[in-house]
């Protein structure tokens, strides 16, 4: 039988290297004996190119090279050649990604060929997570208009899912489906930690504001005053900016770039994820931290509380509330035993499990042909 073909249209402003490029790359691993797997990407960010590339020659993916144009009032490139790439190789699934992405979304749901139906994953956000968000007048109404032409809104959380019936779209064409968990993260036995320094882990992009990760380091340097026996594993992109307190050198391990084995061991080392944003569409590592049986300390956020609240092991916080952090980091290190680490990671395994969701939303999308 012939695949179906699929095609994501992706700008190059969408941080690959992150949660939203991890589910990508496991749908399209998990798939790939259906679907015959197509990425148009544009240029205009070299480094999320690169990595696009690299996922393309991983899995056999063809990529198209997008020519970005700016439009104003926009955060990303639009990708100039949707139309021509659309109309020539007639696609039966075209999937756009991320809220954000205003000029390319809008260029692609305008483009849509007859025969191609529409995938939208937008992970949604509120407009001012987004830095300087002012400057990007266009992303709100074009994101009305996409909405409203899309075939599928699948969204991370039962807050999104019912933020778009509120926006008006038939509730037929949105879909709650969680993020899966990728199976490294779960083929692995729990086990007790071998050290007496329990340890605490953070996966964030140091680039971004939105992130709190000034409070993190206000809660951990709280930590460090009162227990000097719970070390912090900080991982994640210009890490390196971060500079050390003189005081607590040893306590402290940062990780820039690593790979996912290696991200696999730092969780099963741990005791506690935390995690502080403002805003988090659904927060990958938090349930890959819940699936290698660590406690996640959380900013308690309407989002993540529609996914996470009936999971073992959560615990929710205020994140200016630093002090309240800093108790709970060193409550749950000392509870971290091997019975409630492997309750909290069953009950992750099978909420998160890749495969299970991934039959979820292929039935969705083959039930329409």
């Amino acid at each position: 039988m012939n695949k179906l073909t699929y095609l994501f249209i992706i700008p190059s402003s969408v941080q690959m290297y992150s949660g939203t490029g991890r589910v990508i790359k496991d749908w399209i691993r998990n798939t790939r004996e259906i679907f015959d797997f197509y990425i148009l990407m544009d240029v205009g960010n070299v480094e999320n190119y690169r990595i696009t590339k690299q996922i393309c020659e991983s899995y056999g993916v063809k990529l198209i090279t997008g020519i970005p144009t700016i439009i104003p009032g926009c955060v990303d490139f639009m990708i100039e050649n949707i139309n021509s790439v659309c109309d020539s190789l007639q696609f039966d699934y075209i999937e756009i990604v991320s809220w954000a992405n205003a000029a390319t979304n809008l260029a692609a749901v305008l483009s849509l060929p007859k025969k191609s139906e529409i995938i939208f994953t937008p992970h949604y956000q509120p407009i001012n997570s987004i830095p300087n968000y002012h400057k990007y007048f266009s992303i709100e109404p074009f994101f009305e208009e996409i909405i409203q032409r899309v075939n599928y809104i699948f969204a991370d959380s039962p807050w999104e899912r019912d933020f778009f019936i509120g926006k008006g779209v038939p509730e037929e064409r949105v879909h709650y489906i969680p993020l899966g968990v990728s199976s490294i993260f779960t083929n692995f036995d729990i086990v007790k930690e071998k050290n007496n320094h329990s340890k605490v882990i953070n996966v964030s992009d140091w680039r971004e504001i939105r992130k709190r990760n000034e409070l993190l380091v206000e809660a951990l340097k709280k930590v460090f005053n009162k227990n000097n026996n719970i070390d912090f594993l900080l991982i994640g992109k210009s890490i390196s900016t971060f500079k050390v307190p003189k005081n607590f050198n040893n306590n402290i391990r940062l990780y820039e770039d690593i790979t996912d084995s290696e991200l696999k061991n730092l969780y099963s080392e741990s005791s506690v994820y935390i995690c502080l944003s403002d805003y988090e569409a659904f927060c990958l590592p938090i349930a890959e931290a819940l699936c290698s049986g660590c406690f996640a300390i959380i900013n308690k956020t309407p989002i993540l509380e529609s996914i996470y609240s009936n999971l073992p092991g959560i615990v929710f916080a205020n994140n200016y509330d630093t002090d309240k952090v800093a108790e709970l980091i060193i409550e749950k290190c000392n509870k971290a035993e091997l019975d409630q680490k492997r309750i909290i990671a069953n009950s992750a395994r099978n909420f998160f499990n890749s495969e299970k969701l991934t039959k979820i939303k292929l039935s969705i999308l083959l039930n329409r042909l």
